[in-house]
């Protein structure tokens, strides 16, 4: 069994590696893939070291059966496609790496002092990335195609949007940990420096998901002023207002928005497109989007739909990548994780679930973060949203 102080140890260096990986530097001069491969390596091989240490047999039994379900149906239409045999591997692997962390996490993490050093670690890899920047003259800014503002602060990353991102996972796991556990000595300055970097990020759709954990994870100091009798009339008004302001934003603003109708549009135009082919709706279409045409992925993609459209939704990458199929395993992932959220007993473990789940899922509707494992703030959400439905098992395991 990989001791606690060992584990924080090993999540530190690995989501360090992870967030240091998408320096520009290190991606201009083509070793990220090794870096993130090696950080990727010690965070798996952590996980397998937990999984095998289990002594609940029932769990290690429903870890591993889940596990084998979404690779099959995150594989099969990967497998029935036309792709080049390097293209196949490729993916067939990256999406057993994406099942390994999304249903064989759950007995890593045990701590929210655990979580805290991941976070740590991704703060750090960022500020590593950015301290190789100033050395190597890289560009510390990404040109915004909306705001008041025309560029984004991406600390010498790839871009401004991953930066921000990962931003949003540090700040998740010192959060949790000082709310729920115990603050440390110097954990707002991390918090404040957090937010302002995000801030200067200049990302819309990073600010949203971060309000939404907030407001989320801070959902049982507004329960405490409320009179328990009355708390289900408040909670019923809060959440038919909020659909109705929800609706009413999203009508006003996203709808009007060039840049996210962009994003809308690129689903909308491929179902238009594939809504008769029943093989690529149901199996998937990757040997289109990863044909050897000259072009990269996205390119590929929007050169089939007409140009008129971007890829960053993820559910249209998961369509792409594994079809229909695909995303029945990704509810299957997320329906499991809400549905022990809801069983959760543990107030601390109900709202750390929660807020991550949502905001995770935020993010599907405008990037492609729940399908992709390369940036940091995936496995990051992934393992943490794992690790809290180990300890909710544990929780119900030990009621019954």
């Amino acid at each position: 069994m990989v001791k606690k102080v060992t584990r924080k140890l090993i999540l530190f260096i690995a989501f360090f590696l992870i967030t240091l990986s998408n320096s520009s530097y290190f991606i201009k001069t083509g070793i990220n893939d090794l870096i993130e491969y090696a950080g990727m390596f010690i965070l798996l091989s952590c996980i397998s070291v937990c999984f095998l240490g289990e002594g609940k047999i029932r769990k290690k039994f429903g870890m591993a059966g889940r596990t084998f379900f979404c690779i099959v149906f995150f594989c099969i239409g990967i497998c029935f496609q036309g792709l080049d045999i390097k293209v196949r591997l490729r993916l067939i692997i990256s999406m057993m790496i994406l099942a390994f962390l999304a249903c064989m996490s759950e007995s890593m993490i045990r701590s929210f002092s655990q979580i805290r050093s991941a976070s740590i670690g991704i703060f750090c890899g960022c500020m590593a990335a950015g301290l190789i920047g100033i050395f190597t003259g890289a560009s510390f800014f990404t040109i915004a195609e909306t705001g008041l503002v025309k560029y984004g602060f991406n600390c010498g990353m790839e871009h401004k949007n991953y930066f921000a991102y990962a931003m949003i996972a540090s700040f998740i796991g010192i959060f949790l940990h000082g709310k729920l556990e115990e603050w440390k000595k110097g954990d707002w300055v991390f918090l404040v420096l957090e937010s302002v970097l995000l801030l200067s990020a200049n990302t819309r759709g990073a600010w949203i998901v971060f309000a939404a954990f907030i407001m989320i994870a801070n959902v049982d100091f507004v329960n405490k002023k409320i009179p328990e009798k009355k708390r289900t009339i408040f909670w019923g008004t809060i959440v038919v207002t909020a659909t109705v302001v929800a609706m009413w934003f999203f009508i006003k603003y996203a709808l009007n928005s060039e840049t996210y109708m962009y994003r809308v549009r690129g689903i909308l135009n491929y179902i238009q497109m594939y809504s008769r082919d029943m093989f690529h709706l149901i199996f998937g279409n990757a040997e289109m989007a990863f044909r050897d045409s000259g072009m990269d992925y996205n390119k590929n993609i929007r050169s089939v739909v007409g140009w008129d459209g971007a890829t960053d939704i993820a559910w249209l990458n998961i369509m792409i990548k594994n079809g229909i199929l695909g995303i029945l395993a990704y509810i299957f992932i997320f329906l499991r994780m809400f549905a022990l959220s809801i069983k959760s007993h543990n107030t601390k473990y109900k709202i750390a679930s929660f807020s991550v789940l949502l905001s995770f899922l935020l993010t599907s509707l405008v990037e492609p973060f729940i399908a992709n494992v390369h940036w940091a703030y995936s496995p990051f959400c992934y393992c943490v949203l794992g690790g809290l439905c180990g300890l909710i098992y544990d929780e119900i395991s030990r009621k019954k």
